[in-house]
């Protein structure tokens, strides 16, 4: 993902766990000449900005089941290959200035909302030629393609879910360590409308099935 990044990347601040540390990143980070750091041990608030991502961009759009193929990995590249595109050029933001708290109320304050691509164009981070780069990256796009996109291959993964679901039930059906009814009175069938993955399905069925998926792998 190095290569989408428009400007040259000085540091990486991870968290601790060991998907980041571990000797494939630290290889990568030596030989990009990229500082890398970690976070605090049990602070999990140090990369909040990071962390309020997770629902926004990553959970609302692949949803919470366990992907854990290579046929879902390819799907699921190919969403955010899209899908960073769209939000960086397309999806406007509001950056957090102030926060004062006065008696039990907290008063915040916003910049005004820009997309990540209008806040680069504006910095003086980047040269005059790398902004001209940029520039016409974004005068080639079309949104309502790239959102066509999304939901191409987020129908795709509905339709993982839908068969993840029905393996349980045929899986259920023969054991008795569940009960049938209990998990169809549960997990009830949700229309999924692919532009906004998340918000039609239920997170507890979601849940439930992630759960039971990895008590049968056991």
């Amino acid at each position: 993902m190095i290569k989408y990044i428009p400007y040259r990347i000085k540091g990486i601040d991870s968290d601790n766990g060991s998907e980041f540390i571990n000797q494939l990143v630290v290889d990568f980070c030596s030989k990009n000449k990229i500082h890398f750091t970690r976070c605090r041990p049990y602070k999990k608030n140090d990369n909040c900005f990071v962390e309020q991502k997770n629902y926004s961009v990553v959970r609302r759009n692949v949803g919470y089941l366990r992907y854990d193929n290579q046929n879902e990995f390819e799907i699921i590249n190919q969403v955010y290959s899209q899908l960073h595109i769209y939000n960086n050029f397309f999806q406007p933001v509001k950056i957090l200035e102030s926060k004062t708290r006065i008696g039990s109320k907290y008063f915040r304050k916003y910049r005004g909302a820009k997309t990540p691509f209008q806040r680069l164009i504006e910095s003086s981070k980047l040269t005059k030629r790398e902004k001209s780069q940029i520039n016409n990256v974004y005068e080639q796009l079309n949104p309502a393609e790239l959102k066509r996109n999304i939901n191409k291959y987020q129908s795709s993964l509905i339709e993982i879910t839908r068969n993840k679901q029905n393996y349980i039930k045929k899986t259920l059906d023969k054991s008795d360590k569940y009960s049938l009814a209990r998990f169809r009175k549960r997990n009830k069938p949700a229309k999924i409308n692919p532009s906004i993955f998340v918000e039609n399905q239920e997170m507890d069925k979601l849940r439930e099935i992630v759960k039971i998926l990895d008590d049968l792998r056991k």
